[in-house]
């Protein structure tokens, strides 16, 4: 083991801790699988691992149909390196919880988004969710709970450069021309949500993408 690997280890660890445990890592899991990986490289198949764990529970949770137990651990199926497992388990969650349902659509040069709204039928307000520079809409669960609880609908996304759009889009600093774009989109939809009272929120990065695309919306 070289004293740089364990050193982006320990680093990693450091910044991330809070993250991770704030958007639904179990603390005792972070840090188990942090004391296990001394080399840089095993960083992510030990977080695979440990997500592979939480699906398989989460699974057996939904077989059962103990659906509250499910969409408690489906958030969890988690592996920090923005595999499959991330996303399963974001549609999982959200298809056992019974605080809103999950819409997913690909918005032409936009990216991925995931919608959720109280299961009342009334047209809520909407709140844009934003993440930041290296973080995805996945991350962003707990967050939209807080959201959810207070009656409004919410919508996720992944923007150019984005987790799951950065292998097809590049990133890019005019967010007027994602949110924009969107928006006219979703008025074209029935989504059963109130356009005419959007909030945006954004984390990190995500933080500045909102108000430009604000102040051009």
């Amino acid at each position: 083991m070289s004293v740089e690997t364990s050193n982006r280890v320990q680093v990693a660890a450091h910044h991330w801790r809070a993250r991770f445990v704030a958007n639904g890592i179990d603390v005792n899991d972070f840090d188990t699988t942090v004391a296990k990986t001394t080399e840089w490289k095993d960083w992510g198949p030990n977080w695979r691992i440990v997500g592979e764990v939480h699906e398989g529970l989460g699974r057996d949770a939904e077989e059962h149909e103990r659906m509250s137990s499910s969409a408690r651990k489906s958030p969890q199926r988690l592996d920090m390196v923005g595999s499959r497992i991330t996303i399963a388990g974001r549609l999982s969650a959200c298809r056992c919880g019974d605080w809103g349902k999950r819409w997913r659509e690909q918005f032409v040069d936009n990216g991925a988004t995931a919608r959720r709204r109280p299961r009342d039928g009334h047209a809520r307000p909407l709140v844009l969710l934003v993440p930041g520079l290296d973080s995805s809409k996945e991350e962003l669960f707990a967050i939209e709970e807080e959201f959810l609880r207070r009656g409004l609908a919410t919508l996720t996304i992944d923007g150019p450069g984005q987790s799951e759009n950065s292998v097809h889009f590049p990133i890019r600093v005019n967010w007027e021309s994602v949110i924009t774009p969107l928006i006219d989109d979703l008025e074209r939809r029935d989504l059963g949500v109130d356009l005419n009272r959007i909030g945006l929120m954004g984390i990190s990065m995500g933080a500045i993408y909102g108000p430009r695309a604000a102040a051009y919306e």
